[in-house]
């Protein structure tokens, strides 16, 4: 689910932001081919709720063609006091040449909880991917703690996704029956955060590890992976932006998007 770090105005606004880049894509276990890259997002912001929409296309060199859009609304309590609640919701689509188009929703809610400069938040989601096949119910538990100093935000937290796998034929001896099985696949994200907002800069960086329970249909998937990405911005004037980033993402399960090793540089705009 995506969380609202950043405070929230107590007066409506809009805000919106473009990105055109240029640089070396690659999904997992396939090679890197240079790429261009296009995004936007726009958000109708205030204290106690959000809309926000955003969308990108990769155009790469040779391959296939993948673009997403996203739909989140969120609405919450007054953040000010000691405790308060999150309820979001989400609707997104992924779309890759020569693949189903992958559609997801699911909802959930927080708990934040305040204690001097540390925040803490547990909550948990749930929803369904649907590729035109088959349809992939999934749900998640979450929780992490966040603090900040001067213009940086720092972050840890942990989520626990479970979803079901594709349908499969299982034999029983006893009477023979071919019975269809659905294998769980449970994983968890754990990761670092790092925010910082000097003047004319925006710095973010992440880090994790996803831990795999493996399964006897799973039992190919390692059983722990690193993943990570780092992006900066420097504010050239108010309203542009040369922007760069660099990471490698796994697959996020819940939206249907596949991971993916990059290195783009670009211009922003808002």
């Amino acid at each position: 689910m995506p969380a609202i770090w950043l405070p929230l105005p107590v007066h409506a606004q809009w805000r919106a932001a473009a990105e055109l880049g240029a640089g070396r894509v690659a999904q997992p276990e396939a090679v890197a081919r240079a790429a261009a890259t296009a995004n936007a997002s726009i958000g109708w912001l205030r204290e106690s709720m959000a809309v926000m929409g955003s969308g990108g296309i990769t155009l790469p060199s040779a391959g296939d063609r993948r673009s997403h859009a996203e739909l989140a609304a969120v609405l919450r309590s007054d953040p000010r006091r000691p405790f308060s609640i999150e309820v979001t919701g989400v609707a997104s689509a992924y779309d890759e040449s020569r693949f189903p188009r992958m559609l997801s929703g699911f909802g959930g809610a927080r708990v934040h909880a305040r204690s001097g400069r540390l925040v803490f938040w547990g909550g948990g989601a749930a929803g369904s991917l649907d590729d035109g096949a088959f349809t992939y119910p999934h749900t998640l538990l979450e929780g992490g703690v966040a603090t900040a100093w001067r213009f940086m935000r720092f972050t840890a937290g942990a989520t626990r996704n479970s979803t079901l796998g594709e349908p499969r034929v299982e034999f029983t001896d006893d009477p023979p029956v071919a019975l269809p099985v659905r294998d769980r696949l449970r994983y968890t994200d754990g990761n670092i955060t790092v925010q910082a907002r000097p003047p004319r800069l925006e710095i973010d960086g992440r880090l994790g590890m996803r831990l795999v329970q493996r399964t006897i249909a799973y039992e190919d998937l390692p059983s722990a992976r690193v993943f990570g990405a780092a992006s900066a911005a420097w504010w050239m004037t108010p309203r542009l932006a040369l922007a760069a980033s660099v990471g490698h993402e796994l697959a996020d399960l819940a939206r249907g998007l596949p991971g993916a090793r990059y290195a783009t540089l670009g211009m922003r705009v808002r």
